[in-house]
């Protein structure tokens, strides 16, 4: 069966109704159109009398399936298709063009192949999908293979595994997952990430988890709990190095001190940008972080990084961040609370050497510039606290 430039307009009003709901048949209904269905299957001869009589009584004992049923033909296609779906709440306008739909079967005992290349709202998207056979999804088999490689916004994911419970809406699944990201994608540097997706629509985990961000390599384990009002997020990450100027690019920072100074506000230097407190009331979460060096520039590293950070009902609590720099250590607390807007840090450092810590702060060979020889021995006990909705208030307050 071919399909050219098929268009379909789909509209939800601004009531919420839409232009797509229809009336469903009841069981019985249901089961004697399968069956007229599957009778027609059998004389063109796409399925066996068997295989006709067993989808007859999955139908009966499932009606709901009975529109996948109905699928007769063995090789579906669809060139320069139009899907516009226009929402009359939010008045936005979605638009697909289907460039092609490729879907084969063989026999409904047959593995189903899709492939497809599309444009929405201009961005294109192509890929294609390997799953189980009709028969089996209409049966809910247990372990229905699902396998597909699909681009989309200049991403590209991989999938294999197997679901369960399609039918009877307890679905489950269990997908080995590959997604990349190219260098500039989203202004972002490049992705790779693989993963043991598991999980259900309560609760999903993401096992044997490795994300590597410009040769930056993290892995370790992260779990969702999305059966509450808020996911529940639970990860435990683990980096033996992460160069920070491969992450993102470097600040330019030109200072006018003197007349910083002039006026005594150092409040001047911070930007008065927002602070973004609604993404803590988002989810709540416990994490692990564990880093063995953090490279932030050439110039200044910390090693052995381990955080422990909660997030509860928009309050994050960060109790505690330890690390080893400049020769000594250095231990941070700190809490974050949307509602109230407020930060609070404690940090305690001891036998920090400054030369250590921060290299330009030692004396180079040949140079005038100011260095330590020796000493530069720093130990901090620090205790702030503040309020306010920007950078700027908070540095204020």
């Amino acid at each position: 069966v071919t399909i050219l430039k098929p268009q379909i307009n789909l509209e939800v009003a601004k009531n919420g109704l839409n232009n797509w709901t229809f009336e469903k048949p009841d069981a019985q209904t249901a089961a004697q159109n399968v069956e007229q269905a599957a009778q027609k299957a059998v004389k063109s001869g796409l399925v066996d009398e068997k295989t006709a009589q067993k989808t007859a009584e999955m139908v009966k004992n499932n009606p709901e399936s009975a529109f996948l049923a109905g699928f007769a033909a063995q090789h579906v296609s669809i060139e320069n298709g139009t899907l516009i779906y226009v929402d009359g709440q939010s008045g936005s306008t979605t638009e697909v063009v289907l460039n092609s739909f490729n879907l084969k079967a063989p026999t409904m005992d047959s593995m189903i192949d899709v492939d497809f290349d599309a444009l929405v709202n201009g961005q294109k998207i192509n890929g294609t999908a390997s799953v189980g056979s009709l028969n089996a999804l209409l049966g809910n088999k247990p372990n229905y293979p699902v396998k597909a490689n699909v681009s989309a916004y200049g991403v590209n994911a991989q999938v294999s595994g197997v679901l369960n419970g399609i039918m009877s809406g307890d679905i489950a699944f269990d997908l080995a997952t590959k997604v990349y990201n190219p260098e500039g994608n989203f202004s972002a540097p490049k992705v790779n990430l693989s993963t043991q997706a598991k999980g259900n629509l309560k609760a999903v985990t993401l096992a044997n988890l490795v994300v590597d961000v410009n040769g930056n390599v993290i892995t370790g384990q992260v779990k969702a709990d999305i059966s509450g009002k808020l996911p529940f997020v639970d990860a435990t990450l683990n980096s033996d190095k992460i160069d920070v100027a491969t992450l993102m690019p470097q600040p330019k920072a030109a200072f006018a001190l003197p007349a910083i100074i002039a006026s005594a506000q150092a409040s001047e230097l911070l930007p008065n940008d927002k602070i973004p407190y609604e993404f803590l009331n988002y989810a709540n979460a416990k994490a692990l972080l564990n880093v063995k060096s953090l490279i932030v520039n050439s110039d200044l590293s910390l090693q052995n990084v381990a955080l422990n950070a909660s997030l509860n009902n928009g309050v994050l609590f960060i109790s505690p961040l330890t690390t080893e720099l400049g020769g000594g250590k250095l231990d941070m607390n700190a809490s974050v609370n949307a509602k109230a807007q407020t930060v609070a840090l404690k940090l305690n450092g001891a036998n920090i050497i400054l030369q250590k810590l921060y290299t330009p702060l030692a004396v180079q060979p040949n140079s005038s510039n100011f260095g330590f020889l020796d000493g530069g021995v720093l130990d901090l006990d620090i205790d702030l606290a503040g309020k306010g909705a920007t950078i700027r208030q908070l540095g204020d307050s």
